[in-house]
């Protein structure tokens, strides 16, 4: 038999938004649910333990996927953001019209590899 407070809190998790934000939250910290936790989880949210641990793989397994994309997003982002820098410094001091014709064609060349890169990413 389940204390009440155990009823309390089962019966909050029956409701669809504080289920789904309990689940959320399960996402976010996988670390801190161990095998005995996941037991009693399980409990709580009346699902099977497999199912539940499947989940919260999966989740995990995305999230990380995600993660690598926002780091290469920042990598590319910067290393294409330093290099517009450096066009536009030499644009700047750049004394011969042909080199700067040159030059404007690199940068134009830099933006449009960038956005590609970005809408792969996406």
């Amino acid at each position: 038999m389940c204390s009440p407070k155990l009823e309390k809190l089962k019966a909050q998790l029956q409701t669809l938004v504080n289920r789904k934000r309990f689940l959320i939250v399960l996402t976010l910290s996988p670390d801190l649910a161990n095998q005995y936790l996941l037991e009693d989880l399980c409990a709580l949210l009346d699902v099977q333990f497999s199912l539940l641990n499947t989940y919260l793989n999966t989740a995990t397994q995305i999230l990380q996927e995600k993660q690598a994309c926002r780091e290469e997003f920042a990598e590319i982002s910067n290393r294409h953001f330093r290099r517009l820098l450096e066009i536009e410094k030499q644009l700047q001091s750049e004394p011969d019209l042909e080199k700067q014709v040159k030059l404007m064609t690199l940068r134009k060349w830099t933006v449009h590899v960038y956005k590609a890169k970005v809408e792969k990413i996406r």
